[in-house]
């Protein structure tokens, strides 16, 4: 059984040149990913491309807030290196990310619990061209990943949760925290 992972990138406005073309801010960014086992076997690939089409008034801000990218894809549970890769078009900047990721089995465990996806009031700021991830959409703006945040925002996390332990009905407890730098609890909703 495959899980869904959810896959948010975020490019640096300052990196990513815009051209002016009927009104409108242009420029488009490839990306692809691949998603490697332990062999070196590569069991998820895709190759897309944010198409950024920005107003003048979204323009002014683009170089604090950039773009993000949002999709999702399908692994079986298991060990790999997800490698990201992107290249804006007008100046050809490039840029890669590596990261090990860990997919456990949630049908297997009794009770399984994903990792948290977030956003915030202001990641509406940030342009988001393509959103193709079903999980994301749960959130009322696109996922970020920030995780530094301003008194004004509203922080908003899902995650799933999978009580797999069908021999006698019973109730699952969820509670969730946030605690400050220093360790203090600024947050409890049960």
């Amino acid at each position: 059984l495959k899980s869904t992972v959810h896959l948010t990138v975020e490019f640096s406005g300052k990196d990513v040149g815009l051209r002016s073309s009927g009104g409108l801010f242009t420029n488009d960014i490839d990306v692809e990913y691949v998603a490697l086992d332990m062999k070196g076997v590569a069991q998820a690939n895709s190759r897309d491309i944010a198409h950024l089409q920005l107003l003048p008034a979204t323009r002014a801000a683009f170089s604090q807030t950039g773009v993000r990218y949002v999709t999702e894809l399908e692994l079986a549970p298991g060990r790999y290196q997800l490698r990201i890769g992107a290249r804006e078009r007008l100046g050809g900047r490039t840029g890669s990310v590596f990261c090990d990721l860990d997919v456990p089995d949630f049908a297997g465990a009794p009770l399984a619990m994903s990792d948290l996806l977030m956003t915030t009031s202001s990641a509406t700021r940030t342009a988001t061209p393509n959103i193709t991830s079903t999980i994301g959409r749960i959130l009322p703006a696109p996922t970020t990943t920030s995780r530094e945040f301003t008194a004004a925002d509203t922080i908003t996390a899902a995650a799933s949760i999978y009580d797999n332990d069908t021999r006698a009905p019973h109730q699952v407890d969820v509670a969730a925290t946030v605690l400050s730098d220093v360790g203090a609890q600024v947050f409890l909703r049960e």
